[in-house]
């Protein structure tokens, strides 16, 4: 097996790939990028909040406390919510850079065509048509992306995200938490004017735009759940966290952190 980047026949033309039993491959993710259309209904299970990512502005769904920590994904590779992102959902692909062409996520590693369970990526020299059909979707996909991060450069240029902390999960310096995530300023949103609103429409309808934003911010109180449901999670947590303490003898606290955030 080989890891692959850009699908190319030359490159690939003989390997195949497996539909992926679960979310395992998921579980270190503690952020994932997320389109408009999707957002009214992941907001109704996890929180989502902004963030820049290199130029662009993103709507991210926020999947743990801290980075690394996915409390979405079950010790059986199960996923814990009842929506599940696009992107994980697309999995083992995704677009390249430059969006125009398919590529796989770095960690996975395609397989010899003819074994069982393994389709094709290619058929006669090109893609094979369910994987065409995938590099279509994720082409529109991107569109709507890169339609959302010009709403959310128009709410940054007029300062209307602010910072947003998720709230302390585990009482531990020696875990990172998630840094630069924004939300909407919700009283700053009522100093646009008619032409700022003009203005969003030629980028979004308003009332699309106006949907995004009243399923954002009460989805942020979801938050609120990595300490309330801890009690069940906790176990997962304290696996999933022990890659992130260091070697001096803090993994033997990691259940003790668990814990205490039950009695928070």
């Amino acid at each position: 097996m080989m890891p692959l980047q850009t699908l190319s026949f030359d490159a690939h033309g003989n390997l195949g790939w497996r539909r992926t039993q679960g979310y395992g491959f998921a579980r270190n993710l503690s952020l994932v990028q997320i389109t408009g259309d999707e957002l009214p209904r992941l907001a109704q299970d996890m929180p989502v909040a902004f963030r820049k990512l290199g130029s662009q502005w993103q709507a991210v769904a926020v999947l743990g406390p801290v980075p690394g920590v996915n409390l979405y994904v079950q010790a059986d590779g199960g996923w814990r919510g009842r929506v599940i992102p696009k992107v994980l959902r697309s999995y083992p692909f995704q677009l390249s850079q430059n969006h125009q062409n398919l590529t796989v996520w770095l960690s996975y590693c395609a397989e010899t065509v003819g074994l069982a369970g393994v389709e094709p990526l290619f058929v006669n020299k090109q893609l094979a048509p369910a994987l065409a059909a995938k590099l279509s979707l994720l082409k529109i996909q991107q569109k709507a992306i890169n339609r959302l991060g010009l709403v959310l450069r128009f709410f940054a240029d007029r300062h209307l995200l602010q910072h947003w902390q998720v709230p302390v999960a585990v009482e531990a310096a020696h875990l990172a938490r998630h840094a630069d995530l924004f939300s909407l300023d919700r009283d700053g949103l009522k100093t646009l004017g008619e032409e700022d609103w003009f203005a969003l429409h030629r980028i979004m309808p308003v009332p699309a735009i106006l949907e995004l934003l009243h399923a954002h911010l009460p989805s942020l109180d979801h938050a609120q759940d990595f300490k309330l449901n801890a009690c069940e999670m906790r176990s997962d947590l304290a696996h999933r966290l022990e890659d992130q303490i260091d070697e001096t003898g803090f993994v033997a606290q990691i259940w003790l952190w668990s814990g205490l955030i039950a009695n928070r």
